[in-house]
Order: C-alpha cells, then sequence, then structure tokens
C-alpha cells in the first residue's frame, strides 16, 4: 500500500474514531505563535479542533485557521491557590462538555488543571 493510500486510511479511520483535539491553553496568542502548524495540521488531517485559552487578539487568527475558539478565563501571570479550585472546575466542565479524544495542555496551569482522570 502506498503511502498516500495509508495517511488517506489513517484519515478516515480518524475521523469515524478520534475526532476532536482540544489545545488547552492559557493565552491563545502563545498557542498561535508556538503551536498554529499543529493547529493547521489537525485540521488538515481531518479532526475538530478546538483552542480553549484566554482570548484576546489571536483569536481570529485561530477562528481563520478553522479552529473553533473557548474563552477560558486563566491567566498565565501568577498562580493564585485560591483560584485554583475555581479553574480547576471550569477545565472539567470543559472536558465534560466538549469531549475531546485528545487533549494537548500546553504550560503549567492546564496540565495541573486538566489532569482530570475520566
Amino acid at each position: 500500500m502506498s503511502r498516500d493510500a495509508l495517511a488517506a486510511e489513517a484519515r478516515a479511520w480518524r475521523k469515524t474514531r478520534w475526532t476532536k483535539l482540544l489545545f488547552l491553553a492559557t493565552e491563545d496568542w502563545f498557542v498561535r505563535s508556538h503551536f498554529s502548524h499543529l493547529v493547521a495540521r489537525a485540521i488538515a488531517d481531518g479532526y475538530e479542533t478546538v483552542v480553549a485559552a484566554r482570548l484576546g487578539a489571536a483569536r481570529a487568527s485561530l477562528e481563520g485557521l478553522g479552529a473553533r475558539t473557548i474563552d477560558l478565563p486563566m491567566r498565565a501571570a501568577k498562580i493564585r491557590l485560591s483560584r485554583l479550585p475555581d479553574q480547576s472546575y471550569q477545565t472539567r466542565e470543559l472536558l465534560a462538555r466538549e469531549r475531546p479524544a485528545l487533549v494537548h495542555a500546553i504550560a503549567l496551569k492546564p496540565v495541573d488543571s486538566g489532569d482530570v482522570r475520566r
């Protein structure tokens, strides 16, 4: 089987089984500047791609790639212990609502708050 045929078969398989990829980050600009190539590749490979982050000026750029964006009020600047339970709850609620097949957590807060066992 040729490489192109294998790639097409893999894309078809993912469309039926692994359909949603969630990028979980603190800031949208960071995803745009460092991970836009992965977002674009995921969309090209047939994944429903969602970026959950604190949205700002980079939102339009990410949506222009074809990703759906979700505003997640999480700041990269400081870790405040009093806000961690609320952020963890918001992340758990997001994961339960979106039910992604794959999660790419970027930076410490998303990794920590996204560490929810199914």
